[in-house]
């Protein structure tokens, strides 16, 4: 009860972002999927593509309840065939809320902490901890560029010598590179 107030008023603690995962998870499978099939057939398409080294990006749109999740949902359980020598494929599934436009690469943070197997509110010690021992473990060239990987992941790295050179007029592109050579080895 609050004081001024007949009703109780309802309140709750908010301990840490949530996720869209488990409401995913809650979608009802067992209806059969109708009337994609045409979409279907090129995303996975794509998804061959990407396994093979060529990539492309896909936006879905529409209204709520038009589908989108169960379409992504169908493409990870459409087996993969051919590709990847008959391995799976491993997706990691991201979202993004309005509030992440206002952290510089908040998508990123979460990736990186995935690839790297770490709760997704890993501090950010911890994930440059990580990220440093899995950078020197799948590409020890990358080393010297991990005060640009740190901040795509929301991590913390020592200053290298390497990134302080680099003029900042052309930092960002350094850091996408970086991110892009990192993962293409991590993944």
């Amino acid at each position: 009860t609050v004081k001024g107030k007949t009703d109780p008023i309802a309140a709750g603690v908010v301990s840490s972002r949530g996720s869209r995962a488990q409401a995913e998870e809650d979608l009802d499978l067992d209806v059969p999927f109708v009337g994609r099939d045409d979409i279907l057939h090129q995303l996975v398409e794509m998804r061959r593509d990407a396994v093979e080294g060529r990539g492309g990006a896909v936006v879905l749109s529409g209204g709520s309840g038009s589908g989108k999740t169960r379409l992504v949902q169908e493409l990870l359980k459409t087996p993969d065939g051919s590709i990847n020598g008959g391995r799976p494929v491993q997706a990691v599934r991201l979202s993004s809320q309005p509030y992440d436009q206002l952290e510089a690469y908040s998508v990123g943070h979460r990736l990186v902490r995935t690839v790297l197997g770490l709760d997704l509110d890993a501090s950010a010690a911890d994930t440059g901890d990580a990220l440093a021992a899995h950078v020197a473990d799948v590409s020890p060239n990358l080393v010297p560029w991990l005060p640009l990987l740190a901040v795509f992941a929301g991590a913390v790295a020592e200053p290298t010598p390497e990134v302080d050179a680099v003029d900042a007029s052309f930092r960002r592109d350094r850091l996408h590179n970086v991110v892009l050579d990192y993962l293409d080895a991590a993944v």
